[in-house]
């Protein structure tokens, strides 16, 4: 290749614009590959042909950086050298030409962008190449053709979303939450959320909650928070684990039920405690359904110290501090457990216990005389909150 970088401009018929340009082309595709010695060789075809515009601004480009080639003269092969560059070897390549098919569209406008989105939609783009880098790039540089308001821009950049590899999904995610402003967007990726593939229903809860919980789409809460809770039934524990997270970020108690369901009767440990979590962060201080919900979980798990301990912590936030039977009653029986269990347990019946509650009196009473003084001291602290 080098040498035949070297060797054409001699061989050149400078009297025929068509031989000319065509080694423009085939030079210019070389300025941004892998290997130094190829690109230098690209580089001094396109010195040798000084008589020629283009050659001098490939050139200049080559040598000022890649964002130059916004400034070319000729737009449609500026478009073809930038859409290429895409599948380069090298990402920092790769990286700067999806930034400089950003600037070429946010100083060409729609019309541009709609060329541009011709190509990364066609057979030949980055978006369906084998490599996974290539895909990302190409998805960056999706980003800035959606935000033009393209809707098939905007499709296109859901669907990336359902790309096999993790981090086209992730850089697909980015570009969808950056392009926050954008109503329409939502639309498409509460699409996925019926995806066959497992990891993509994942991936567009997560975005999903990015995006209803972001100050421009605070419209569309409702949608988030109806698509979220229909995933609380989702086959996949993944799934399920997102959805409760997307609920716990959006707020909002009309979704205490539903939790509720799932700290009940979900088959994963992991999806029932993210449950209680997320019961502790959107329900209302006192509510009865919240407070029940977290009773009868924490009677289950007494014997597991660190699962115990944090669920205590989370009754204790939910219960009224102005008084609450059943919740004093379900940190009284946390002192049947270990010193750390008790004192967690004592400390809940400081804060949110019935004054009078017999059970809650009880077993203060009873650890005063523990052998640990932690427990001891927290028992002092309860009986204040009981007698």
């Amino acid at each position: 290749v080098v040498v035949a970088l070297d060797v054409l401009p001699q061989l050149l018929d400078r009297s025929c614009d068509q031989h000319v340009r065509q080694l423009v082309d085939a030079a210019s595709r070389k300025v941004l590959h892998a290997i130094m010695d190829i690109r230098q060789a690209a580089a001094r075809c396109l010195g040798t042909l000084t008589g020629d515009p283009q050659a001098r601004l490939r050139l200049s480009a080559r040598q000022s950086g890649l964002d130059v080639l916004v400034d070319f003269s000729d737009g449609a092969q500026t478009e073809e050298v930038l859409c290429a560059s895409l599948h380069n070897a090298q990402a920092p390549v790769r990286r700067a030409a999806a930034e400089s098919i950003g600037l070429m569209v946010r100083t060409g406008g729609c019309e541009v962008a709609c060329r541009l989105l011709q190509t990364l939609a066609g057979p030949h783009s980055a978006l369906v190449s084998t490599c996974a880098g290539a895909r990302s790039s190409g998805v960056i540089a999706l980003q800035h053709l959606a935000a033009t308001g393209s809707p098939d821009a905007l499709k296109m950049l859901a669907e990336a979303l359902g790309d096999s590899d993790a981090s086209v999904r992730a850089a697909a995610n980015t570009s969808i939450i950056a392009l926050g402003g954008h109503s329409g967007v939502m639309g498409h990726v509460a699409q996925l959320v019926e995806h066959e593939r497992i990891e993509v229903r994942e991936s567009a809860m997560w975005c999903i909650a990015s995006l209803a919980s972001s100050y421009q789409l605070r419209g569309v809460e409702s949608l988030a928070q109806r698509v979220a809770v229909q995933r609380l039934h989702d086959p996949s524990s993944r799934v399920r684990l997102a959805a409760v997270r997307c609920i716990a970020s959006l707020g909002g108690s009309q979704s205490v039920e539903a939790l509720c369901a799932r700290v009940a009767h979900d088959e994963e440990i992991e999806v029932r405690l993210e449950a209680c979590r997320a019961i502790a962060t959107v329900s209302a201080v006192g509510d009865p359904m919240a407070v029940v919900c977290l009773g009868t979980f924490l009677a289950g798990f007494r014997h597991d110290e660190v699962i115990a301990i944090e669920v205590a912590g989370l009754l204790t936030a939910v219960g009224d501090p102005k008084g609450d039977g059943v919740g004093g009653r379900a940190l009284a029986a946390m002192t049947l457990g270990s010193p750390q269990q008790c004192i967690a347990g004592l400390r809940g019946i400081q804060r949110i216990a019935t004054s009078g509650c017999q059970m809650c009196r009880s077993v203060a009473l009873k650890c005063l005389v523990h052998g640990d003084v932690g427990v001891m001291g927290a028992a002092v602290g309860a009986l204040q909150r009981v007698c």
